[in-house]
């Protein structure tokens, strides 16, 4: 009976402490998951837009294929600027590395975009002599 009484204060102050940690976790989660709901609405529509590109191109629409570019480099920014708006998830440990690659990532797109873009002008322009021949 007595070594069940030493015990228990340990006990409540660990039950104590991952209640405090669970507590923390579930306000954090309310907090940022509204601010993060538009950077993966953004994400999202960038997504279905960019699986658009490759057929403009097959299809050698380039206009429409730089058009697509174009939204799809809005959309990018959108998320990024969405994204950019919860900060503070960078500090947390597992959180912030992931912030980290979803933020690396999205510049890396708007830069593959922007590149994208001038293949597509390129391409426009050499096959531009054979676009009446069908």
């Amino acid at each position: 009976m007595g070594r069940k009484k030493r015990w228990w204060p340990w006990v409540k102050w660990t039950g104590l402490v991952l209640g405090g940690i669970l507590i923390s976790c579930l306000v954090a989660a309310a907090y940022y998951y509204p601010k993060l709901n538009p950077a993966i609405a953004a994400a999202r529509q960038a997504q279905v837009i960019a699986k658009k590109i490759p057929n403009d191109m097959s299809e050698q629409k380039f206009a429409r294929g730089q058009e697509h570019l174009q939204q799809l480099q809005a959309e990018l920014s959108r998320a990024d600027q969405a994204l950019a708006r919860t900060q503070g998830l960078r500090v947390w440990p597992y959180i912030g590395r992931q912030y980290r690659a979803v933020d690396d990532l999205l510049a890396v797109g708007q830069e593959a975009t922007t590149a994208a873009g001038a293949m597509v002008d390129f391409a426009a322009h050499l096959f531009e002599p054979f676009a009446d021949r069908g």
